[in-house]
This record gives C-alpha cells, sequence and structure tokens, in this order.
C-alpha cells in the first residue's frame, strides 16, 4: 500500500543545485518507479552529504516521504516536523506522515500487517493491552489525517488515509469488545471452576473431618465397651469370689480331736454304770493306798527314823 502520494515529488526535480544532486535525482526517479527502498536509501546518501549543515527543505521532504513508504516512519515524522517548523504551508506534509506513522504502528501494536483492501483488514490478535494500543495510535491517525484534509479539503489522500484509519478504528474495536467478552466469559469460567473446587475442597475437608471424627467415635465406642467387658469380668470374678466364700461359710468346718472332745456332751451314766465306776475308783484307791505302803521305808531296829 502507498502511505503517501508521489505528486509532491515532480515538483522537486529540478532542485539539482543541492550537495549530491545526482543521488538525488535518482533518489526521486527511484521513488518515482515505487523502488522506495533503493530512493531512501539514496536520499540518507545525500543527507550524509551535508554533513553539520542544514539539509534543504526540499530534501527534508523527499527523506520525509520516503521514509514513510519504507516504514521508517519515526524518521519520517522527524523530517517531517523540521519541514513544518520552517513553513507552515508543509503542516499537510506533516500531518499525512505522523497519520500514516500511526496507522502502521496501531496495525503493528495489533499483530496487523498493512491490508492492500482498506475493506478487508488482515484479524488482530486478542490481546487486550495490544488493541488499546492500537485504538490509541488509530486516533492519533484519524486527529492527523483530519488536520491535513482540513488543510487541503481537496486532498484525495488524505481522505483515502482517513477512510483506513476509520475502518481500522471499528475492526479494533469490535476486537476489543470479542476480546473483553472473552475474557469475561473465561473469568467467569475460571471463577466458577475455582468456586467448585474450593466447593469440593471443603466438601472432602467435611467427609475427612466426618471420617475422622466417626473413627473417633468408633474407637471411644470400641474402648468403652472393652472396659465395660473388663468390668465385667471382674464383676464376675466378684461375684465368683463371693459365692466361694459364701459356699465356704455354708460348709461346717471339721473340728480337730479337742475341739471334738469340748464340743462333745458328757454323757449321762445309768445306774449301774455309775455302781461300776464307783467300784472301779474304790478299787483303784485301795491299790493306790497298797502301793504307798509298799513303797515306804521299813523301820529298822537300832536305827532312828527321824
Amino acid at each position: 500500500m502507498s502511505w503517501m502520494s508521489a505528486k509532491p515529488l515532480a515538483l522537486l526535480l529540478g532542485l539539482l543545485a543541492v550537495a549530491g544532486g545526482e543521488k538525488f535525482a535518482d533518489g526521486v526517479q527511484h521513488f518515482r518507479a515505487g523502488r522506495y527502498e533503493k530512493s531512501y536509501a539514496l536520499l540518507r546518501e545525500v543527507e550524509k552529504s551535508y554533513g553539520d549543515d542544514e539539509l534543504p527543505s526540499a530534501l527534508l521532504v523527499d527523506l520525509a516521504l520516503a521514509a514513510c513508504q519504507t516504514g521508517h516512519f519515526d524518521e519520517a515524522e522527524g523530517y517531517a516536523e523540521r519541514v513544518a517548523a520552517r513553513d507552515p504551508e508543509q503542516g499537510y506534509l506533516r500531518d499525512q506522515v505522523v497519520g500514516a506513522s500511526r496507522l502502521y504502528a496501531a496495525r503493528k501494536a495489533t499483530h496487523e500487517a498493512p491490508a492492500t483492501d482498506p475493506k478487508h483488514p488482515v484479524p488482530v490478535g486478542p490481546d487486550i493491552k495490544k488493541l488499546d494500543e492500537g485504538l490509541n495510535s488509530v486516533r492519533r491517525a484519524i486527529e492527523a489525517f483530519g488536520s491535513a484534509i482540513l488543510a487541503r479539503p481537496d486532498a484525495l489522500e488524505a481522505r483515502r488515509n482517513l477512510e483506513r484509519a476509520l475502518d481500522l478504528e471499528k475492526e479494533l474495536e469490535k476486537k476489543k469488545k470479542e476480546a473483553e467478552d472473552k475474557k469475561k466469559k473465561e473469568d467467569e469460567k475460571k471463577k466458577n471452576d475455582k468456586d467448585k473446587k474450593d466447593k469440593d475442597k471443603k466438601d472432602q475437608q467435611q467427609k475427612d473431618q466426618q471420617k475422622k471424627d466417626q473413627q473417633k467415635k468408633d474407637q471411644q465406642k470400641k474402648d468403652q465397651q472393652k472396659k465395660d467387658e473388663e468390668k465385667k469380668d471382674e464383676n464376675k470374678q466378684d461375684e465368683k469370689n463371693d459365692k466361694k466364700g459364701q459356699d465356704e461359710k455354708k460348709q461346717p468346718q471339721k473340728p480337730d480331736a479337742k475341739d471334738q472332745q469340748k464340743q462333745q456332751p458328757l454323757k449321762q451314766l445309768s445306774p449301774e454304770e455309775k455302781k461300776r465306776l464307783e467300784k472301779v475308783l474304790e478299787e483303784y484307791e485301795q491299790a493306790l493306798i497298797e502301793l504307798k505302803k509298799s513303797r515306804a521305808p521299813k523301820h529298822q531296829p537300832g536305827k532312828k527314823d527321824w
């Protein structure tokens, strides 16, 4: 796409008195033939030949146009500003160059190459930040082309550039809205996914806690059952011991011989038994007397007993 009209260069073909006039003329011819890179290279050589001297306005105009056509927009704006500072009549050139520069920047910021058909621009990427940068640039281009048209209402090139800029602005606004809607949906999906994940996590935590609580209750129940069983066994053992003690108390104890003798009541003697017993006792006493007599020492004559 031709960013700028080549018509202004036709007025510069006779300016061969500038330094490097031959290269200058060649640069102009290449530009008119559409060989913009070659034209810009030759014009830059002419610029260098001036050294620190001030460049002629004609050369600045050609450099601005050639730089713009080759995509060197920063340089093109610089040349155009220098021309407009010298001659307010060149404000049109400056506005055209600035507009073309900003229009290109808008497409570049949104990853869109210059389109050959302004009605069908190349789709831009979905990056909202890039789209904002592109919109800022294209709106600056619209202002610049509008200013150029005010300066020259009959300038068809400025009108075509303005139309391109307006088409691109609509396209970028549409892309931005689509990107914002898409981002909103993605954000909502992320939020819903996060909410679901958080809910699932919370539910799982509750389930885990319930499981732990249930396990704790089950363990406590088992421990209590074990204690109850142990207590029950102890009670059974106590009952058994108590019963054994009671049984032992109920069973009569076998007395020994002495106790048995003490406990046995005296038998009542019949009269006959009494008589026999008395007779036995008398005989026992009589025998005892006879025994004492037999053991008593006998008296010997002539021997005192005391």
